[in-house]
């Protein structure tokens, strides 16, 4: 009888070993703003980027989902979150040449400028909306008083042409 393990039952007794030592939530904060915290910008400057960081999302989403659908111990999972490292390699791969180059850095300086500028312009955009949208609840306020002063002012003038009436009535039936 042969005792010796086949080279596969090894490499899943090892995998299954480091799946004991490895906590389960490694890749469940893979957030880009802390690990990459110019992401945004540098995504918008880089086409290149852009496209590695969708593959990455996609990838982490995939894992994600099946890890949901089969469990943890399943091969698919284990091919899945080997394609989200690889992704998120590439990602931080590219990032890391971007940071490097400086004639990209100076082009990012600008953006972030734009981008703050765009932030200003709309935080005074809003201010703007928000004051008018007050100044038009003062409009409305101001209208149902008008309307109500009219109402009352109608029925001051019903009841003033009411005492009229009453007060020429038996006059007119007198003549």
């Amino acid at each position: 009888m042969d005792t010796t393990a086949s080279l596969q039952t090894i490499m899943n007794r090892m995998v299954n070993r480091l799946d004991d030592l490895l906590p389960a939530d490694i890749y469940g904060d893979m957030a880009a703003g802390n690990e990459w915290p110019m992401i945004e910008v540098y995504i918008r400057l880089d086409p290149l980027l852009a496209d590695l960081f969708k593959q990455y999302q996609d990838a982490r989403n995939r894992y994600a989902s099946i890890e949901r659908e089969r469990g943890a111990h399943d091969p698919l999972v284990d091919v899945t979150r080997d394609m989200a490292d690889s992704a998120h390699a590439a990602v931080t791969t590219r990032y890391i040449e971007l940071q490097d180059d400086e004639e990209f850095q100076g082009s990012v300086a600008g953006e972030t400028q734009r981008v703050q500028i765009l932030d200003v312009n709309a935080m005074q955009n809003d201010a703007v909306k928000r004051a008018q949208k007050d100044n038009d609840i003062y409009t409305g306020i101001a209208f149902m008083l008008w309307a109500a002063m009219i109402v009352e002012q109608k029925k001051q003038m019903e009841t003033l042409r009411q005492s009229f009436a009453r007060a020429f009535k038996p006059e007119i039936e007198a003549a």
